[in-house]
């Protein structure tokens, strides 16, 4: 039996179904215990399969936004009065606009939570399948400045002209 988990996880590897491979040995057992017909089973090792895959491609997508590290609208305290409700919070959080190619502005003085509900609405793509990402005026202007320089910022740059949202952050802040 050993024997035959490890030629399925070596298949499954070979495959590129590196969910399945992880989890194979945890399917069987549970499938063992509920014994499901063969094509509850077939579906169950498919779903295992899309969920780690779904998983890891929101995890590139993360990674690629550069989110500030507060980002999660869930967590968001209500109680701080910087004009913006719980309604249209939820207004927002339902990404209406993005799909409607709507443009949003966060304007406001400095500390008022702009940069965190920007990056809050930008998870929230994220977490629904857009590509989104978070940069600062300054990082857009030094990646256009020098896209035709070096293969990095030209690779940054079709990041940007493909993305279905990008938030730019600190406006204003520009260095000298």
């Amino acid at each position: 039996m050993e024997r035959t988990i490890t030629t399925i996880q070596e298949h499954a590897r070979e495959l590129n179904l590196t969910g399945l491979a992880g989890s194979v040995d945890l399917l069987l057992e549970e499938a063992r215990k509920s014994e499901p017909s063969y094509s509850d089973f077939a579906l169950t090792l498919l779903e295992t399969e899309i969920s780690c895959r779904r998983k890891a491609h929101l995890e590139r997508r993360r990674k690629a936004a550069n989110l500030p590290l507060l980002h999660d609208l869930d967590h968001y305290d209500s109680g701080v009065q910087n004009g913006i409700s719980q309604v249209q919070l939820r207004q927002l959080r339902q990404l209406l606009w993005l799909d409607q190619n709507y443009n949003l502005i966060l304007i406001g003085p400095s500390g008022t939570g702009k940069s965190y509900l920007a990056g809050g609405l930008c998870h929230e793509a994220l977490k629904l399948g857009y590509h989104a990402l978070f940069r600062t005026m300054d990082e857009l202007i030094q990646t256009i400045r020098f896209k035709d320089v070096t293969t990095a910022a030209a690779r940054e740059y079709k990041r940007l002209v493909h993305a279905h949202l990008l938030v730019i952050d600190d406006i204003m802040m520009c260095p000298d």
